[in-house]
């Protein structure tokens, strides 16, 4: 009934979001000083959502840089006269600066600000695609991907951290919900949009069309995005120095900000190893093996799609790009609704509490049982993911499935009343495939959400601690991937991999036991 409930909120919420009775925005709020700390940020709610969608749109270019290059792997080897192997070092070298930059950015962007940083790695990446569209060696494409991935993979655990600066515990939910729409959109659409531009304009119309749309993005940060980090600029009542402010600021708390001078953020050497110290914290490394293994059930499931149902199912390359909609479209949806989702559990638990529930207010998290608001819900998405994934595994296993008994379904599958012509329906793991994208995207941004909670003055740097650990999780299980599967069977690998996905349960029942207990022990070494 409890996730009854909290689905039913979101549809009635979404309902009235048509006639509702809005709040006045906080410039036009009558206040002897709306810049005073007293609120948590004092960008008005629109500003707040332009903020949230210029760093999606930024994270959705970090995603989708990364696979809208796979259809590109046998083009780029003929184009360029390599083996298709060395087209896989140019990904593989690439998922190894997205591991190392976030923790160089990440630190940087907590301790020197978020503006700045923000419009370096956009001006990189956009270097960096006109390069690639302009080069014709295998060395230049080798390094010209190096250099897009060092430019861009940084802005991913860097939007989290602007998140963080401008929304309260009260609204972050939702607003870590639109970021992940805007991330988890790109592994849908970008092998789809990589195939039609190739098969219209050629390879070199891909890193045109991120050029085009990076530069576009560049433009619109620098000329719109305030600079936010609470280091520099307070809850945003502080006037930060000249380098951080924008060209032309028509904002009408301006004359406020003019009064008020806040110290100049000194500036200081990235330190890439301090993310690593988060680890030993209990409560991060209960989230972040979570979040890890779940991108690398997520990374394999979408390496193997695409070349499984093309095998398998006879699709072709159109086709098997458009395989992966069903679960964008899922995943995309549940983005925004477990935002909500996440903000009505968070109110309930203040309530609950006897705490305030102003969405504007600044909220002290220390008494507050932060962990237990944000993963109250996690079971449901979880289980619900991990028998999607083994169905599915199980599915396309029955269209390979041969008189060898070590490839027969497990017993309980075959008790299951479901016809062999149904399991060899490509209906079936289309189905299961959108029951499992809005799973594990739930899980993703439940997840998220508490572990920049738990960070909340370094969240950019506890992104790139979580980026460091899924991205060595993902790269093994990829690598490993069809070495495992053409010994095992789709069936039993799957299986496998959703076992794996259980592991963690044990750990997050003593997290929601002792996790306040573990913050608590945090806080009082800090002091």
């Amino acid at each position: 009934m409890g996730i009854l409930n909290e689905v039913q909120y979101c549809i009635s919420t979404t309902k009235r979001s048509t006639t509702p009775k809005k709040p006045a925005r906080l410039e036009d709020q009558n206040l002897e000083d709306p810049t005073s700390g007293t609120r948590y940020s004092i960008f008005s709610l629109r500003r707040k959502r332009w903020i949230v969608f210029l760093m999606a749109l930024a994270s959705w270019l970090s995603t989708l840089s990364s696979f809208i290059y796979f259809p590109t792997i046998t083009t780029l080897a003929k184009a360029l006269n390599v083996s298709i192997s060395k087209i896989d070092l140019t990904v593989t070298l690439y998922m190894v600066l997205s591991a190392i930059a976030p923790a160089v950015i990440g630190d940087l962007a907590d301790v020197s600000g978020r503006r700045p940083v923000t419009i370096s790695l956009l001006a990189i990446y956009v270097a960096a695609n006109i390069g690639l569209a302009v080069q014709h060696s295998y060395v230049a494409l080798l390094l010209l991907r190096m250099l897009q991935s060092a430019g861009i993979s940084g802005v991913f655990a860097l939007s989290y951290g602007v998140v963080a600066d401008i929304a309260s515990p009260a609204e972050r939910g939702g607003s870590i919900g639109f970021l992940a729409f805007g991330s988890n959109t790109a592994p849908t659409f970008g092998p789809l949009i990589g195939t039609l531009l190739l098969a219209f304009r050629g390879w070199q119309s891909i890193f045109w069309f991120l050029t085009i749309t990076s530069a576009t993005c560049l433009v619109l940060v620098f000329f719109t995005l305030p600079e936010t980090a609470r280091k520099v600029v307070g809850n945003g009542s502080i006037r930060p120095p000249r380098v951080y402010r924008l060209p032309i600021d028509f904002s009408s708390l301006r004359k406020y900000l003019e009064e008020r001078h806040g110290e100049r953020a000194r500036f200081k050497l990235p330190n890439p190893i301090s993310c690593l110290y988060l680890l030993w914290n209990k409560n991060n490394i209960v989230v972040i093996c979570t979040i890890s293994i779940l991108y690398m059930a997520l990374n394999c499931l979408h390496a193997s799609l695409s070349s499984l149902f093309i095998e398998i199912y006879g699709f072709n390359v159109l086709h098997g790009g458009l395989i992966y909609l069903p679960f964008g479209v899922s995943a995309s949806t549940m983005a925004f609704l477990t935002g909500r989702m996440l903000n009505y559990s968070f109110k309930t638990t203040a309530r609950e509490h006897s705490l305030p529930t102003d969405r504007s207010a600044i909220l002290d998290l220390q008494g507050f049982p932060i962990v237990q608001a944000r993963i109250k819900l996690l079971p449901y998405p979880l289980v619900l993911q991990t028998i999607s994934l083994i169905g599915y595994g199980w599915t396309i296993h029955s269209r390979t499935v041969q008189s060898n008994p070590l490839q027969e379904p497990p017993s309980f599958i075959l008790k299951c009343h479901i016809s062999s012509n149904s399991l060899k329906h490509v209906a079936v793991p289309i189905i299961l495939l959108f029951i499992m994208g809005g799973a594990i995207q739930s899980c993703f941004t439940m997840l998220n959400t508490l572990l920049v909670d738990l960070n909340n003055e370094t969240p950019s740097t506890a992104q790139a601690s979580c980026n460091v650990v899924r991205c060595a999780f993902a790269g093994l299980g990829t690598a490993v991937l069809h070495i495992m599967i053409d010994a095992m069977g789709v069936g039993w690998y799957f299986t496998l991999i959703g076992i794996i996905c259980m592991a963690p349960v044990p750990f997050l029942t003593l997290q929601w036991r002792k996790g306040e207990q573990w913050r608590g022990a945090k806080i009082g070494e800090s002091s």
